[in-house]
């Protein structure tokens, strides 16, 4: 029961991942293979139909992460 909880749980989260590949005119098992396989950052630009790690693609920078947390924080304190 646990091993088909835990197959359904892993399918669920790369669905929205296969559906993009496949918007992108690609083949979803084989990106998500890909994206497995990779290791920390590592995901799928639907853009350029390549995968690498978020920060080698630069759309993922530290300055970018405390920008984006600055943001989402201070309306959130305004709130309390």
């Amino acid at each position: 029961m646990s091993k088909q909880v835990s197959t359904l749980s892993h399918r669920a989260i790369e669905e929205p991942l296969r559906q993009i590949v496949y918007n992108a005119g690609g083949e979803g098992a084989v990106v998500v293979n890909k994206v497995r396989e990779g290791k920390g950052d590592f995901g799928y630009n639907a853009r350029t139909d390549d995968t690498k790690t978020f920060v080698q693609r630069a759309s993922l920078t530290p300055a970018k992460v405390a920008r984006v947390a600055l943001k989402t924080l201070h309306p959130l304190q305004e709130c309390s």
